[in-house]
């Protein structure tokens, strides 16, 4: 017997699903937030299977233990905008302050005096 009530959802064939719409994944969702305990997960797919919409979901949960951040990187065309586009979004999410800010550059900065391909 069905406890919960079925809703028909319009098929999409591209463009982003709404979170309400994504159905039979809280498993493997489940899954995932018991194996970060331990480590990452390199999620590797075709496209149009749903990668980004689990993580989506993911990032709109609040789960205990952890500070979720969602920002899509298509487009992104080196490590140095990636780099860049994740520490900006980091700051705004307000998990980097200003005495973090200085750290991380003065870090930076020594890093790249004595490796100048690292600048």
């Amino acid at each position: 017997m069905i406890d919960k009530p079925i809703f028909s959802i319009t098929p999409t064939s591209g463009g982003v699903i709404k979170l309400e719409n994504l159905i039979c994944r809280d498993a493997v969702i489940n899954y995932y937030w018991q194996f970060l305990r331990i480590k990452g997960i390199p999620l590797f797919a075709e496209r149009r299977f749903g990668k980004s919409s689990i993580i989506r979901k993911m990032a709109n949960e609040l789960m205990p233990e952890f500070v979720t951040i969602y920002k899509s990187v298509q487009g992104i065309k080196s490590i140095d905008d990636f780099v860049e586009v994740l520490y900006t979004k980091a700051k705004e999410e307000g998990l980097i302050d200003n005495k973090n800010t200085a750290t991380l550059t003065k870090t930076w900065n020594t890093i790249a005096d004595v490796v100048p391909e690292a600048f």
